[in-house]
């Protein structure tokens, strides 16, 4: 999953000057703390971020 989210990510950066952000969200693919933390290892935040929703905090 962490690969295809960089792939993504990557293109909408590179093609299109967007920087990319993910939802962790209950119901998700990306949920739990150990989820969140693979992402944040994964992915550079100059590629893609977090988006934390304020009305679920």
């Amino acid at each position: 999953m962490m690969t295809h989210i960089r792939i993504l990510a990557e293109h909408a950066w590179t093609k299109y000057g967007v920087r990319s952000v993910v939802h962790p969200h209950a119901g998700g693919y990306i949920e739990f703390e150990d989820e969140i933390k693979k992402l944040m290892q994964d992915i550079p935040h100059e590629i893609a971020g977090l988006c934390l929703d304020t009305r679920h905090l």
